[in-house]
């Protein structure tokens, strides 16, 4: 499965409006997950097969940090990552060696976890990263 655009995005205020709209964004963020993992595999076997070369090898990873940000925060990285993508798609356009990246990001905020529960007793989670 592939992306039909270039981005998905919506209002998260106006999609909590209703239980249809956020089934909805339920829905497209598994949808998400699922073209990540289609992407992993493609990723992998063109890596393997050599139709990448080994320059992707380094750049090529996931990461799951866990840092502890404002809601005011967690906007102006939305936006600083917006603009810097904008900015470095303008710049690698006519390049012939860019090629497409899928990049999916996520910025979904935890509440702290009841003591007893999976977790930390305090709710904080490991702020490390896996690459």
């Amino acid at each position: 499965m592939a992306a039909a655009h270039a981005a998905t995005a919506w209002s998260g205020e106006a999609m909590a409006a209703s239980a249809g709209s956020r089934a909805y964004v339920g829905m497209s963020r598994r949808v998400q997950i699922e073209h990540l993992e289609a992407s992993l595999v493609r990723h992998e076997a063109d890596i393997a097969d050599g139709r990448l070369g080994p320059e992707w090898v380094e750049p090529s990873g996931i990461s799951d940090l866990m840092p502890r940000l404002t809601p005011e925060s967690l906007a102006e990285l939305w936006e600083v990552v917006h603009r810097k993508l904008e900015e470095l798609t303008a710049r690698d356009a006519e390049d012939p060696r860019a090629a497409q990246v899928v990049l999916l990001t996520a910025g979904l905020p935890l509440a702290p976890r009841e003591p007893g529960v999976a977790g930390n007793a305090d709710g904080n989670e490991d702020a490390g990263s896996a690459s």
